[in-house]
């Protein structure tokens, strides 16, 4: 069996690729994307640390956006005065997500030409620190390739809003409906490509019980699950909603 340490993000000394991937997400995706990235790492904690948490509360509410400033030097001062290795470049990404954050906040539209490759290895670093298990290796490739290689965000997200309803999708999806038990052992983004399907159905503001419907389809047709329980499936159209 290999050792865990011997995978590494498959591009992570590549700078060219990994600056043309961050330069790939559209400037204001930007913020909620490098959020998105972060949720990867909390199947890997028993509790999540408090300040990726906050981090995440401030990103998913955009009236809070203005808190960022405030936010960035918090972390920067946490990460100072960690004393546990194993989150030093888990701190380390937080910070940096938090300061592309408030330069987006603020307009700014050029970043050092090296951001990318710099995110890169700051995740694969942490990824190492913080997990045995080779898997958030490939959750987080999928994540920094997100915009190159998923052809139907362009069609379906066109805004920082919708990206915002995708990422909330996506976390109810995960965490709340996996119909293949995969919450916690393998496979972050294993759901993502049912993500579209029904951020339409939100956006158009379809019912609560159409989305139910919806979702019991799909595990009755797309994974054979027999017998589903509807009122499950109402439950995570409500988280949805």
């Amino acid at each position: 069996m290999l050792d865990k340490k011997e995978f590494n993000i498959e591009f992570v000394n590549d700078s060219i690729v990994c600056n043309q991937l961050f330069d790939e997400v559209p400037l204001h995706f930007k913020p909620s994307w490098l959020c998105l990235i972060l949720t990867y790492f909390n199947v890997y904690f028993e509790d999540a640390p408090e300040v990726a948490l906050e981090f995440i509360s401030i990103m998913d509410d955009d009236r809070r956006w203005f808190e960022m400033n405030e936010f960035s030097e918090k972390i920067t001062e946490i990460r100072l005065n960690n004393t546990n290795t194993k989150l030093n470049n888990y701190y380390l990404y937080v910070e940096n997500a938090a300061k592309i954050s408030i330069k987006v906040f603020e307009g700014i539209t050029t970043f050092d030409s090296n951001t990318g490759y710099e995110l890169v290895n700051i995740l694969n670093s942490a990824a190492q620190d913080i997990s045995d298990d080779h898997l958030i290796i490939y959750d987080l490739e999928i994540a920094f390739t997100l915009f190159k290689y998923e052809l139907s965000m362009s069609e379906s997200v066109k805004t920082a809003a919708d990206f915002l309803i995708f990422k909330k999708i996506d976390k109810v999806l995960w965490f709340d409906w996996d119909p293949l038990r995969l919450n916690g052992y393998s496979c972050r983004h294993e759901y993502m490509s049912y993500i579209k399907e029904i951020l339409k159905l939100v956006k158009e503001d379809f019912p609560i019980d159409y989305i139910a419907l919806h979702i019991y389809l799909l595990d009755v047709t797309r994974f054979n699950i027999y017998p589903v329980v509807y009122d499950n499936c109402l439950k995570i159209a409500q988280k949805i909603k």
